[in-house]
């Protein structure tokens, strides 16, 4: 059973809620992609470009899965054209059957310095009963640290503080603005 929840938050909104989520549960992080190795991460707070968003599209920005410290993630190689498409490179993904136990996370943030995307977390596997507490856990950090509710997504404390600076952006930068979340 797919559930999935957004907020839209500032950096100070992640830092908070993935604190208070890693003091409650041991988990661990993983890039869904990797070009150049297989990468394990601890504290999520401590990546460089947490709260920012590089492509001003709500999904693909800052993509991560989670586990439970007991629980091991299965990795694959796969062979694409480089970016400029002048060779084969080989790249590394979580994306693989035998990961079942996690959930996922798509990192949004401020775009431009005007523009702030929701972050995403959701899971296919909801049944699963490790999950499920993962998935009920940090949507409870969220709830938690979160100044409001709107249409289904919530608006974090530090977000909803400068909701007259940003362009709620739902779908892309490109979109009508008359698809943008409006938070007054």
């Amino acid at each position: 059973m797919t559930r999935r929840f957004r907020a839209f938050v500032e950096k100070e909104d992640l830092e908070k809620i993935f604190i208070e989520f890693q003091n409650s549960l041991e988990v661990y992080y993983v890039p869904t992609y990797s070009d150049d190795r297989i990468i394990t991460i601890a504290d999520i707070t401590q990546i460089s470009d947490l709260g920012i968003n590089f492509h001003g599209s709500h999904i693909g920005n800052n993509q991560f899965r989670v586990f439970f410290q007991n629980t091991q993630c299965a990795w694959r190689h796969y062979q694409c054209p480089s970016n400029d498409n002048k060779e084969i490179i080989t790249r590394n993904t979580t994306l693989c059957d035998g990961n079942t136990e996690l959930i996922d996370l798509d990192l949004g943030g401020i775009y431009k310095e005007k523009n702030i995307f929701p972050t995403e977390i959701g899971t296919i596997h909801y049944e699963n009963e490790s999950v499920k507490k993962l998935y009920n856990e940090l949507k409870k950090c969220f709830r938690k640290n979160s100044q409001k509710t709107i249409h289904g997504y919530f608006i974090g404390k530090k977000a909803f503080e400068n909701r007259k600076k940003y362009r709620f952006c739902t779908i892309s930068i490109n979109s009508p603005e008359e698809y943008d979340l409006k938070v007054d």
